[in-house]
């Protein structure tokens, strides 16, 4: 009789922990486990109406704010975009800190190969511009500072990580904080020129950017599959990157091809326009279960197009990805390309 109860009570655990366990592997999401949200603030005048006014809407449901603002020069210096005037920095400086938003400070080379390279090379240009850095973040009112350096070689990751080393000292000398926005892969220690292991020691905040899984040189297919998002968090984790520190990168739009007849077309479009589309055709969206994304289908002057499209939905599937693995957040590229649904699930 007990080692019929203790059978019984024994596959009742078993049974729970498969159910539990989302069927594929996965840890399913704690609902206890809060996230910080981030949304970001890109540069040009066609993004930056439609950012400021998604931002002022929905500032209450974020945490931080990021603005990509500042450039990195040839010179090692940085500066602010042409885009950004003084009084739009200023205005969302302010509206940030009555918010009680943490607000950080971007510096990109935008996809600038080789932008980076004086500030790794030389140790002269290197100290003007951490100088540069500190200053700024500091006259601004910056809470710290986010790295993005999309075009770093391979060959180049012990000198980033020696320049991040040295960055974080100055950083957390003032009582700043440090993030940087890396491009992913799947598996790997060293992905883009950045060592996920050595920066995780470092950095406050990594951003995993998980974009363009599909793309303009791919063909068809969904931006950011669950799939993929999942072997990018469990890679970051298996390089040694604790878990508090990973910050999922969402982006927020729609991916057009032509699919017949076989024609090279690709376009990306914000979530807005590629609802609109939607609506248009009057087709209806279709979810991958697998994926956890909506794609739909329609025909334009006789030729078949399919759209996949980062909307609510998939958004919500990353949420819950990132309370499974009890990340530190999400970050949400950019504003004013979302979906408006995303603002009801936060």
């Amino acid at each position: 009789m007990k080692r019929a109860l203790f059978l019984i009570l024994a596959a009742g655990v078993i049974y729970f922990l498969w159910e539990s366990s989302d069927r594929t592997g996965i840890p399913s999401p704690n609902p206890d486990h809060k996230l910080s949200y981030t949304g970001s603030i890109g540069i040009g005048k066609d993004k930056l109406d439609r950012s400021l006014f998604s931002f002022k809407a929905n500032l209450t449901k974020l945490d931080y704010v990021s603005l990509y603002w500042y450039n990195l020069d040839d010179d090692g210096r940085i500066s602010r975009d042409d885009s950004i005037s003084a009084e739009m920095e200023e205005e969302v400086l302010s509206l940030s800190k009555e918010n009680n938003l943490k607000i950080m400070m971007g510096i990109g080379d935008h996809g600038d190969v080789g932008r980076a390279d004086e500030i790794l090379d030389d140790k002269d240009t290197q100290k003007e511009h951490f100088s540069d850095v500190l200053e700024t973040a500091a006259e601004k009112g910056y809470d710290g500072v986010t790295i993005d350096y999309e075009n770093l070689k391979n060959n180049q990751e012990e000198e980033f990580t020696e320049y991040i080393r040295t960055l974080s000292k100055e950083i957390k000398n003032t009582g700043k904080i440090l993030s940087i926005s890396i491009p992913v892969e799947t598996e790997g220690r060293v992905t883009h020129g950045i060592n996920l292991t050595e920066i995780g020691k470092i950095a406050d905040r990594l951003h995993l950017n998980i974009y363009e899984e599909y793309g303009q040189d791919t063909g068809p297919g969904p931006i950011a599959s669950f799939e993929w998002v999942n072997a990018v968090i469990k890679n970051a984790l298996k390089q040694g990157v604790p878990a508090e520190k990973i910050i999922l990168g969402t982006a927020h739009s729609g991916h057009d091809w032509i699919i017949e007849p076989e024609e090279e077309f690709y376009k990306d479009m914000r979530t807005a326009e590629t609802l609109t589309i939607l609506a248009g055709t009057g087709v209806e969206l279709r979810w991958d279960e697998a994926k956890r994304a909506n794609f739909f289908e329609y025909t334009d002057e006789g030729q078949k197009h399919q759209v996949w499209l980062e909307d609510a939905s998939s958004f919500k599937a990353k949420i819950d990805l990132a309370k499974a693995y009890e990340l530190g957040g999400i970050f949400i590229w950019y504003l004013g390309g979302e979906d408006p649904g995303i603002w009801e699930i936060l």
